[in-house]
């Protein structure tokens, strides 16, 4: 179709203009983006957008304002399960793009939960750890309540039980904590924690 040749036009027009490697112009990255809007938005072809939203994913030339909306095109075209793992790329960087706290405070607890299901706990703690980072009052308030101080004396599987954690036996308390109080700023007080903390952890 004449759409679907245009779209083709627009793909040569940036490859020839752009550099080496991952690296885009930006120039490059403006034609790119007008291609994956023509094949997305009006061709109805996702996974050829999304071809094209991966490149401009890369590289880090593209403009913030370009780069955000390419992230949100991404995030919805990466929705079933066996792209949970190019999702989470996704996640993390529209989560320091959007420019909405609670935007971000969502997007970092979803990437936290696919992290978790993937078994990347380094990644599902650092989601947590940035929703805490935003949120200092409101986790100070929730922190006093969720280990008060005799919890910290108490042993490992202890504390898992009162806390209803599922974790395995080797985690750092300060990890927990980090947890913990974010779940609970989610408001999800049930089925608190990591699957699969690794026994390094303990300390």
């Amino acid at each position: 179709s004449r759409l679907d040749r245009y779209a083709e036009a627009l793909t040569r027009a940036a490859d020839s203009i752009a550099a080496e490697g991952e690296e885009l112009d930006p120039r490059a990255v403006a034609l790119l983006f007008e291609a994956g809007t023509v094949r997305g938005g009006v061709l109805g072809d996702g996974e050829g957008a999304a071809t094209l939203y991966r490149r401009i994913f890369r590289s880090s030339n593209a403009d913030k304002a370009i780069l955000l909306e390419v992230c949100r095109r991404l995030d919805g075209l990466f929705v079933d399960q066996e792209r949970r793992a190019e999702r989470l790329d996704v996640l993390e960087r529209r989560a320091s793009l959007e420019p909405e706290a609670a935007t971000r405070r969502d997007l970092r607890f979803e990437a936290a939960t696919i992290a978790d299901e993937l078994g990347e706990p380094d990644r599902a703690l650092a989601a947590y750890a940035l929703v805490l980072g935003e949120s200092p009052k409101h986790a100070a308030a929730h922190d006093e309540d969720v280990l008060p101080a005799p919890l910290a004396h108490e042993p490992a599987r202890a504390q898992r039980d009162r806390l209803g954690v599922a974790v395995g036996d080797g985690f750092h308390l300060d990890e927990l904590r980090v947890v913990v109080v974010a779940r609970r700023l989610r408001g999800d007080r049930e089925g608190v924690g990591l699957r699969a903390l690794p026994a390094r952890r303990a300390g």
